[in-house]
């Protein structure tokens, strides 16, 4: 995620195998349904994150 242009990193606690990862993508490879349940979550939390950028957008 960047903020300003500046890179953040943020945790939400949780550990995936290195293998399992796309960097690329940022998401969990493979169709296990742990890690379907993982990329939904990932793809809430980009959204929430999202609506509040645009919130803030709006306010300046």
């Amino acid at each position: 995620m960047a903020i300003d242009s500046q890179r953040a990193n943020m945790s939400l606690k949780y550990t995936i195998p290195l293998e399992s990862w796309d960097n690329k993508g940022s998401r969990v490879l493979g169709h296990t349904q742990e890690a379907q349940e993982i990329n939904t979550y990932l793809m809430e939390v980009e959204t929430k994150l999202f609506q509040c950028y645009q919130e803030l957008r709006s306010k300046t």
